[in-house]
């Protein structure tokens, strides 16, 4: 389960912002890494670590915007789809940490995925990479 739980999928609705995706990018789970890949919009997390492993998160409610030592973080509740159950928890994207996918169970932590401290956020998420990619933020 904390294996599989290495993997993150959510539906995209057609109406939500532009989304951010890494093809190949290191997922972690605290004792594993993995090469994973992650399309991340303003309304979901999209997490794949094989063609058929993946987990879904989904926000729920708003954005929560914090900003403390230059550092900007987003965090917001997510419902997580990990395939053979449900849980809820949080989705946290930092300008300094990357991205996390917390629950009472797990963390998974996408460290190439960071938000950009730099720009407003009205419905884009803004999020830089290590390694631009064209058509994105």
């Amino acid at each position: 389960m904390l294996f599989a739980a290495l993997i993150a999928a959510c539906a995209i609705a057609p109406e939500a912002a532009k989304a951010t995706e890494l093809e190949q990018t290191v997922c972690r789970n605290g004792t594993r890494e993995a090469v994973c890949s992650v399309k991340l919009d303003d309304n979901s997390l999209e997490l794949k670590l094989e063609p058929d492993l993946m987990l879904q998160a989904r926000r729920l409610g708003r954005w929560r915007m914090s900003h403390q030592d230059g550092i900007t973080t987003r965090s917001c509740n997510a419902r997580i789809d990990l395939g053979s159950e449900v849980v809820y928890g949080v989705l946290r994207i930092s300008s300094s940490t990357g991205t996390s996918l917390i629950w009472p169970q797990q963390k998974l932590e996408i460290p190439d995925l960071h938000f950009s401290s730099t720009h407003s956020m009205p419905r884009e998420s803004h999020l830089d990479t290590p390694s631009a990619q064209p058509g994105h933020p």
